[in-house]
């Protein structure tokens, strides 16, 4: 799926979940309320610091949920998602080395394998190391790269970069890229390396 087909995807859920982009408005990308309107399959997140498939494991069968084999129980992991039937669990990592901007990022993708892979998921457990998540240039395969991108778009609307862009240049007669990245990070709660990344991508602000 190309990056236009997924900013498809993203405006449609924002239509069906009456959360539409407000240039007017200030501050995150409600994630939480993405979370809460899907139902196909409905979601559960959680945040566990130092994840590791041992601790998804051990948490999903105190749901009740019996596994026999979810790889190396110690391979230290940014996120997971694991599904079955009309249900998905969603992991995060939040240690200290994680930080909120890096954890939103990390849910948006794992939401993005929910809604963009939900019938072509081979296995119940898809994971996301920390590299694959920071480095844009990791050699990864179509599904994450389609996360990351889902990711970026929902939680770094074009509208959002491009008003502020305009906002700048009004304020002070350019837009340096790298200042307005610093804006929108603190404004969205992304890091500044994915906005950096975003803006580039976009062709927003001055080199």
């Amino acid at each position: 799926m190309n990056a236009s087909a997924i900013a498809d995807v993203v405006a449609d859920l924002r239509r069906r979940f009456r959360l539409p982009v407000d240039p007017r408005r200030y501050g995150p990308v409600p994630l939480d309320a993405f979370f809460n309107e899907m139902t196909n399959p409905r979601l559960t997140h959680h945040t566990i610091p130092d994840l590791t498939r041992g601790k998804v494991i051990e948490h999903l069968r105190r749901e009740g949920i019996p596994l026999v084999d979810g790889g190396d129980p110690n391979e230290e992991l940014a996120g997971l998602i694991f599904t079955t039937g009309n249900a998905a669990w969603i992991y995060v990592s939040n240690d200290r080395n994680n930080p909120i901007g890096r954890q939103r990022f990390t849910a948006a993708h794992e939401l993005g394998h929910a809604v963009l892979h939900r019938d072509d998921m081979p296995e119940q457990f898809l994971a996301d190391t920390h590299q694959m998540l920071t480095d844009p240039d990791a050699r990864l395969n179509p599904k994450e790269r389609e996360a990351n991108e889902f990711a970026a778009v929902l939680l770094m609307p074009e509208e959002i970069c491009r008003a502020r862009e305009a906002q700048l240049r009004r304020e002070q007669g350019c837009c340096p890229r790298l200042v307005l990245a610093y804006r929108l990070a603190a404004e969205l709660l992304v890091s500044r390396e994915a906005m950096r990344y975003r803006l580039n991508k976009l062709g927003v602000g001055d080199e």
